[in-house]
């Protein structure tokens, strides 16, 4: 089964591959998600991604914390670009 990625800004889901999953990408040998969440996401937020299993398990794979206060100002209001955004994962088996 294909990893889902999930990201939250606080307590509230913003997005998650199982919502359309015909906009990700998975190849298992190399290990490469690729998403495209069709929508501009910033700011703080938390990634958490996992592998389902039976009975609504899951699998943890990573998470991660972007934290805004460590990070230069952003000039993404400003930006016009309507082009969508592709976030791609790699995952390895070490």
């Amino acid at each position: 089964d294909c990893p889902v990625l999930e990201i939250y800004k606080g307590e509230n889901e913003i997005y998650s591959s199982a919502w359309n999953p015909e906009t990700v990408i998975w190849d298992e040998v190399p290990g490469v998600l690729a998403l495209t969440p069709n929508k501009t996401i910033y700011g703080d937020m938390t990634m958490v991604c996992y592998e389902p299993l039976k009975d609504g398990q899951r699998n943890v794979l990573f998470r991660y914390w972007v934290h805004t206060a460590f990070l230069p100002t952003s000039k993404e209001n400003d930006n016009d670009d309507t082009s969508d955004t592709v976030a791609v994962t790699q995952f390895r088996d070490e």
